[in-house]
């Protein structure tokens, strides 16, 4: 069992797994993979208990797809 779901979003293609591992998430949809409110998800990543973010403009952030998956390994419960 660990902390967030090892699913992935609906849109994931395993045709090309560098490509694949390579997307970004959006915080929104991460806290939705991961079934986490809005709050609690920034709480863990505010405290760096999530994976890594990674800011993608001035106002955007998002978590790379191979990030998640590494943190759920090493957040095993």
């Amino acid at each position: 069992m660990s902390i967030c779901s090892t699913a992935t979003p609906k849109n994931f293609s395993a045709t090309d797994d560098a490509a694949a591992l390579a997307r970004i998430l959006s915080l929104p949809e991460w806290y939705r993979l991961c079934g986490f409110s809005d709050a609690t998800g920034r709480r863990l990543l505010r405290s760096g208990k999530g994976p890594r973010v990674i800011q993608l403009s001035e106002r955007r952030k998002g978590i790379a797809l191979s990030d998640h998956l590494a943190w759920i390994d090493t957040n095993a419960v």
